[in-house]
């Protein structure tokens, strides 16, 4: 199944509901085999549920090969599904929230995600976006700026928040392929340019046979950076229940970066813990200053203490217990917690490491 039409065309083998879709082209996948097989056996278990609503099952598999490529949210939001789904985790996708039930300032609400049957936890899904994939994206836009026979790389520090790299660099692809590519920038057959710690140079393939980059990371600088990411996204955290913050990963996204268990670990709680120590003391701002559809009435630590967790999520494969490749910390100043049951079922009992910060909190 290397394009989206014949996916589909097999499904439609396999489930009766689906009819002719035209809004899906005759594009390549371009996702991973492991990640393909998972999302098929996904849509697959999906069809057999009598709880499931046929309409909305059918817009998931539109959406999901609409844009099949790691650009797409929709395509990780369905490969949570798949994990929930593979471990036997009670879950139904799409939970409308009432506008009393979160920060939004439409009277309508909105539709989460979903919602965990064990506990009552609604739960949204947000991909992986910290920086490191924006990275990539940026390469990607600027090597289609430059002439074909150089090739791209993108060094230095790569701890720059998430909002300084959209504002500096991804609003202004064709400035910073201009400066790359002017003649002052020129370094023997190729060019070199830095700015705000990060280096650009362009490889002439003709001359240079390996392209070399060499990058920092600092994970207490990148979770400081980064501290606030989730407030983008604060108007729809949930007021009257718990909620959970599943971020989905594949080893695209973040290269060899989160290879490592521990190192993976390591980054992701360090990020966490400035969330839920810190960003609940940040009574001085305002959760619209990040949010353009949220109340201006409340702040940041009231926000953060609506995040009872947040779980990261490598769905780059179906990984085996003990080779599980799930984070998930819990907030020790969440208004509504996850009982401890509930906890150790959704996680702790299919392999993820966990943190719940108890003896941390300070």
């Amino acid at each position: 199944m290397t394009t989206a039409q014949e996916f589909y065309n097999n499904l439609r083998k396999e489930i009766s509901f689906l009819e002719d879709e035209r809004k899906i082209e005759n594009c390549t996948i371009q996702l991973l085999d492991s990640q393909k097989e998972m999302l098929y056996k996904f849509f697959l278990s999906l069809s057999k549920r009598t709880d499931i609503d046929e309409k909305m099952m059918k817009n998931l598999i539109v959406d999901v090969l609409h844009k099949p490529n790691i650009e797409n949210g929709k395509v990780y939001e369905a490969l949570v599904y798949a994990w929930l789904e593979r471990n036997r985790i009670q879950y139904m996708p799409q939970y409308h929230v009432a506008r009393e039930d979160c920060f939004k300032t439409s009277s309508q609400g909105y539709d989460a995600d979903g919602i965990l049957k064990e506990g009552n936890i609604v739960f949204d899904v947000k991909q992986f976006g910290l920086t490191l994939p924006h990275i990539e994206n940026l390469r990607r836009k600027l090597q289609a700026k430059i002439p074909g026979e150089y090739y791209l790389t993108i060094s230095g520090g790569k701890n720059i928040s998430t909002k300084d790299l959209q504002t500096n660099f991804l609003t202004q692809v064709d400035d910073v392929a201009k400066r790359i590519m002017n003649e002052r920038n020129r370094n023997g057959t190729d060019y070199m340019f830095k700015k705000d710690g990060l280096e650009f140079r362009a490889w002439n393939l003709k001359e240079n046979s390996t392209a070399v980059s060499f990058s920092e990371f600092d994970p207490y600088e990148w979770a400081e950076n980064n501290e606030l990411y989730f407030m983008y996204h604060a108007s729809q955290f949930c007021i009257n229940s718990p909620y959970i913050l599943f971020c989905p990963f594949d080893n695209r996204l973040v290269r060899t970066l989160f290879k490592e268990d521990g190192y993976a670990f390591l980054a992701f709680r360090t990020l966490c813990r400035r969330i839920f120590i810190n960003l609940v003391r940040m009574d001085d701002k305002k959760i619209s200053d990040y949010d353009g559809k949220a109340r201006n009435d409340i702040s940041v630590a009231a926000a953060a203490r609506k995040i009872s967790a947040i779980v990261f999520m490598d769905v780059s494969e179906e990984f085996d217990y003990q080779h599980c490749r799930v984070f998930a910390f819990q907030n020790p100043n969440a208004d509504h917690k996850i009982a401890k049951h509930c906890y150790n079922t959704l996680f702790t009992y299919n392999g993820a490491k966990i943190d719940d910060f108890m003896h941390d909190n300070y």
